[in-house]
């Protein structure tokens, strides 16, 4: 598509991305985490789905339990 990349992440640990202005969408299809950013944070399991407005600024998610697979879409802009 040409207006968003789409990214495959593994996390053992922590990941992130967000902020410049850009939101976010985050699936997770493995694995067990937190998604946090300044103003809250919400868990994730396998195929639950996280849209991270522009003005949540940037997040990072924490693998709670073994690695952590995920999608990431965001704007090319």
């Amino acid at each position: 598509c040409p207006y968003f990349t789409v990214e495959a992440r593994s996390a053992t640990a922590r990941t992130g991305g967000g902020g410049a202005g850009r939101a976010s969408v985050v699936i997770a299809t493995a694995g067990q985490g937190r998604l946090e950013t300044a103003g809250g944070a919400c868990t994730l399991a396998p195929m639950q789905t996280v849209l991270v407005p522009a003005a949540a600024g940037p997040w990072t998610v924490t693998a709670t339990s073994g690695a952590l697979e995920l999608l990431v879409a965001e704007p090319r802009w």
